[in-house]
């Protein structure tokens, strides 16, 4: 990759034809390097999962709230959603077959070249 970045940073500019010509092919070398599909859905990050798990259990705890129960009062409450949203998040990717879940990068791995 650094290789492709050297040469990219190479191309005089401004562009011209043939600048643009070499950039295009070390565009596709890139492609073939990482086997990236732009039509495929992106996979979703684990911390979106968090986050929205963790937003949800804070709001179950404030309305369960018991005043002198202490801040440490149903600590399951906020754990619970949280590993729920990395769940929902994981089954997601799977099921989309994007991320961890790629067929592509469960054969790189295979190969150990991921």
């Amino acid at each position: 990759m650094d290789q492709i970045r050297r040469r990219a940073a190479a191309v005089e500019l401004p562009l011209d034809e043939e600048g643009a010509a070499t950039l295009k092919a070390l565009l596709d070398e890139v492609e073939q390097f990482t086997g990236d599909d732009l039509t495929k859905p992106k996979p979703w990050r684990m911390k979106i999962g968090l986050i929205f798990g963790f937003l949800a259990g804070a709001i179950l705890w404030w309305s369960s709230f018991v005043s002198g129960g202490g801040w440490f009062q149903n600590p399951h409450i906020v754990v619970l959603p949280m590993a729920l949203g990395v769940a929902a998040v994981s089954w997601r990717n799977r099921r989309a077959k994007v991320g961890f879940y790629d067929p592509e990068i469960i054969e790189r791995n295979k190969q150990g070249r991921a």
